[in-house]
């Protein structure tokens, strides 16, 4: 928080290194930019997602990563840096604020040469989706219909694809990764997208912010039981630690955790 007092205020953006990567951030950035700039956003989730990628690309594997609600890039870059030139990053960012320093980050780094960058929302509505912007691109914003007016924020139009036309031209026999983070409508996201999570069986890193366990439950419907039933391992990542759970366990604690990580993958790994 010093660091971020001591920000110049007539700058748009503020230079940070952050796992050996350079990028630019809001310098007001409450939201992430404490935990970055000691090194510690999502330190367990990132370890654990480079190691499973740097495995598949060794192995050989053409390898796919999905980042939706891509924010400024932290994920896309440091996971991307990982990819050989077969392989493809698709990074999904619907806020415009954060696009300008999703870009800027893509670039300044070493990316894969098959990159897309897309303005836009994953979700089941057709064409087009309100998203209400907070005052800062780092904190959280919410993705609204037609009828949800909000007066004390910018509301502006944002257009919107399926995670089904994410997967429909990719190779048969990628390792696809997926990472989801779209301030509470993740639900909305998997489910534009379930037939072709359960044919190609990505690897999911999906949060979960603060939901009561009985809201939870109704909120998915069946989508979150099915990818429990379809996916071998089922890690929650909360407070630093991996936890190994079952559906009704991970309910309980997502209930109970401010924010954490459901990570889903086919197959399972004995250390955990």
């Amino acid at each position: 928080m010093r660091q971020i007092g001591r920000s110049d205020p007539s700058s748009s953006t503020k230079e940070v290194y952050f796992r050996g990567e350079k990028f630019q951030m809001e310098p007001l950035d409450i939201s992430i930019l404490p935990s970055v700039l000691i090194g510690e956003y999502e330190r367990e989730e990132l370890d654990f997602i480079e190691e499973r990628i740097k495995e598949s690309v060794n192995q050989g594997a053409t390898v796919v990563i999905i980042d939706i609600g891509a924010n400024i890039g932290l994920y896309a870059v440091i996971l991307g840096r990982h990819l050989k030139a077969k392989d493809t990053l698709i990074a999904i960012e619907p806020d415009p604020r954060n696009m300008v320093l999703l870009k800027s980050n893509i670039l300044s780094a070493k990316m894969p040469p098959k990159l897309e960058v897309h303005e836009a929302a994953v979700s089941c509505d057709p064409k087009f989706m309100n998203l209400v912007l907070t005052n800062h691109g780092g904190l959280s914003h919410k993705l609204v219909g037609e009828k949800f007016q909000r007066d004390h924020f910018k509301t502006i139009s944002v257009k919107t694809l399926s995670l089904d036309s994410l997967f429909k031209n990719l190779e048969i026999g990628a390792k696809v990764f997926c990472k989801v983070d779209v301030e509470g409508f993740e639900y909305d996201v998997i489910n534009s997208g379930i037939s072709s999570i359960l044919e190609y069986k990505p690897d999911l890193l999906i949060e979960f912010g603060q939901t009561e366990e009985s809201h939870l439950e109704m909120k998915w419907g069946k989508t979150l039981e099915l990818l429990f039933e379809n996916y071998a391992e089922r890690l929650y990542f909360l407070d630093n630690k991996a936890i190994q759970v079952e559906y009704q366990e991970f309910l309980l604690l997502a209930g109970k955790a401010n924010l954490g990580n459901l990570w889903l993958s086919e197959k399972s790994h004995a250390k955990f």
